[in-house]
């Protein structure tokens, strides 16, 4: 799917996700004024107070919440809160001084009454009841700043914890690609010395290398560039690589390779092998014999095991290629990137000869 179609289908869950949880935000608000309108009844303080005047007192209420609620939403909180905080505080103090006297007078127009909140046992009833009126109304609109405030937040946190999360997973493909097509070059140049050592030779030889690269520049060039790939495609591009290596040796018995899959169609990651074998065969060093390599690969139950034994004598010299580190620092990373805590490796030198075991849990693809 394309990036592009992925971010607007996300985006539309998003806004969808908001609007749902600010419909049932508001459900229970007008819910809540119908339970204390009720309760209010019960306790006898609105004598009379039948379906029409609840409706005309929610019907006054309801836009003054929705308006402090969204006015804060929309532009103070994102717009003054961080960026000029003294505006947005002198703001909310004018908001709690200045709205519970507007709405008493609101209230008093459209002929309803406040919610009857008793904390004061003043001896004049008018006076009691008028400061219960602001107190009820003043904790209104605290309530629903605090909320606005609780939402923004809420939302805002998320969508950063989802761009966050994007940009780190398109860093991570992009770092994938540049660590798979930089193994890429260094191999087709050492393919094409060996395919130039061998024209020299008898030309079936020569032929069938040449069939060989064909192979391995077609799974480098076109299967590679996905995310995952068939086990059994990757064992067959190292086959590939391992048989193009043999034709350059004396000793072909000395060159070995063999394989053996449960589940020949069980995901890994493009060219995660390669590396290692191309080491083994660039790190060899001859014995009476000529050099030694081994591979092995193994899978059962989406673990694949990977050995390479290559022959090693500490006092001969090897050349060293100063990008013969590259690869095996790529792989090592894409790894570390695509199978974190699934993957083990351990590199041992014993009776001339260094091992190589790599294991890789691939149930999860």
């Amino acid at each position: 799917m394309p990036l592009y179609l992925m971010k607007y289908i996300v985006t539309m869950k998003e806004k969808r996700l908001q609007i749902f949880l600010q419909v049932g935000y508001w459900s229970v608000q007008v819910l809540l004024m119908i339970i204390l309108l009720e309760a209010e009844s019960r306790l006898e303080r609105a004598v009379g107070h039948g379906w029409q005047y609840n409706l005309k007192w929610i019907a006054t209420n309801l836009p003054f919440k929705l308006a402090i609620f969204y006015s804060y939403y929309h532009f103070f909180i994102p717009k003054w809160l961080r960026s000029r905080f003294f505006l947005f505080l002198l703001v909310t103090v004018a908001f709690l001084i200045g709205y519970p006297f507007l709405k008493m007078g609101v209230d008093h127009l459209v002929g309803i009454e406040g919610l009857q909140i008793i904390v004061f046992d003043d001896t004049e009833k008018e006076n009691s009841q008028f400061w219960n009126g602001i107190l009820r109304r003043l904790i209104t609109v605290v309530f629903n700043i605090s909320t606005a405030i609780i939402f923004r937040f809420s939302i805002d946190w998320f969508r950063n914890q989802r761009l966050a999360s994007e940009a780190e997973k398109t860093r991570l493909e992009g770092e994938l690609a540049l660590l798979r097509h930089q193994v890429n070059p260094h191999f087709l140049f050492n393919t094409l010395n060996n395919i130039d050592s061998l024209v020299y030779k008898v030309s079936e030889e020569a032929s069938e290398a040449i069939m060989k690269l064909s192979s391995i520049m077609r799974y480098m060039l076109y299967e590679s560039a996905t995310p995952y790939v068939q086990l059994s495609k990757e064992v067959e591009y190292l086959n590939s690589y391992v048989e193009l290596e043999r034709m350059r040796v004396k000793n072909k018995r000395n060159i070995q390779i063999e394989s053996g899959l449960d589940n020949p169609t069980v995901k890994i990651s493009p060219m995660v092998f390669i590396p290692f074998v191309e080491n083994a065969f660039k790190h060899a060093t001859p014995t009476s014999d000529g050099i030694k390599v081994s591979v092995r690969i193994v899978e059962s139950k989406g673990v694949v095991h990977l050995n390479v034994v290559n022959s090693f004598d500490s006092g001969i010299t090897i050349q060293k290629d100063n990008t013969g580190g590259i690869g095996l620092r790529n792989v090592k990373r894409r790894l570390e990137l695509i199978y974190p805590e699934r993957h083990s490796m351990s590199v041992n030198l014993d009776n001339n000869e260094y091992l190589l075991n790599l294991k890789i849990d691939l149930n999860d693809h």
